[in-house]
């Protein structure tokens, strides 16, 4: 796994739209979604619905969120502690 992906999939959470994170980022909304599918595809689990005009989070995908939120902070006090 690697933190792009992870950060991509936070992004789109936090936003609440593949469109407004992609922008927010400064990277294409093709990119991003290809992150997260690659992120996905290194889990082996789905973490988005997209059947819906809103991004909602699977069971699994609000795992990986929670996670995913623990893990940012570690980097961040890493960046800070060095």
């Amino acid at each position: 796994m690697e933190l792009r992906d992870l950060k991509a999939f936070m992004s789109v959470v936090e936003y609440g739209s593949f469109t407004k994170a992609a922008n927010e980022s400064f990277v294409s909304q093709p990119s991003l979604s290809k992150s997260i599918k690659k992120l996905e595809d290194t889990l082996h689990v789905e973490l988005l619905n997209r059947s819906t005009r809103n991004v909602e989070l699977t069971d699994a995908g609000s795992i990986v969120f929670k996670q995913g939120q623990k893990i940012m902070r570690s980097v961040q006090d890493l960046h800070i502690l060095l």
